[in-house]
């Protein structure tokens, strides 16, 4: 995966953050490390996996304000608004990629192509956590992979891995 990918994506995480994070009962979080796998008898090579996600956390419900004092949690319904499309954030992310595409003499990414490979890369996913004292909270993961956004680009040819050019130091001579 390139840099100019990744920091395209920071970009557009960092807008779409700045215009929909904006709800108490919403969290949003970008993920991007390399996820090695531990050495073992079993693995004795263990691969190193590029993580680069985007996920939503919308809470819907739950119970608070238990604690070691002997309070109860009372009921909690979270959040009731317009529930964040991640699916936005993955256009916008595609947008930019087509305007290069299109700039360097490429194709444009139809509408059908966009759908099918955002579709592929976000999950939904409902959760619970538990806290002590009867504290709990339940809510809905939303999550684009954006590793998987950029490998199926550049399955389907929609995109083209530049080699990174590797900077050399130079001297000038006298």
């Amino acid at each position: 995966m390139n840099k100019q990918y990744i920091k395209m994506v920071k970009e557009q995480v960092e807008k779409y953050i700045s215009e929909n994070d904006n709800d108490e009962y919403i969290s949003m979080y970008f993920d991007n490390y390399v996820k090695k796998d531990r050495k073992s008898k079993a693995n004795p090579n263990p691969e190193e996996q590029q993580v680069l996600e985007f996920s939503i956390h919308i809470v819907t419900d739950g119970y608070s304000g238990g604690n070691y004092m002997g309070d109860q949690p009372e009921y909690f319904s979270g959040f009731k608004g317009v529930q964040p499309d991640i699916k936005e954030l993955g256009y916008n992310i595609l947008s930019v990629i087509e305007d290069d595409n299109l700039a360097s003499g490429g194709q444009p990414i139809s509408f059908l192509q966009i759908r099918n490979l955002l579709t592929d890369c976000i999950t939904s996913e409902n959760k619970d956590e538990n806290e002590i004292y009867g504290n709990s909270k339940r809510y809905i993961e939303l999550t684009l992979d954006l590793k998987k956004l950029y490998d199926n680009l550049l399955e389907k040819g929609l995109i083209i891995e530049q080699p990174e050019v590797k900077k050399t130091k130079t001297r000038d001579m006298i």
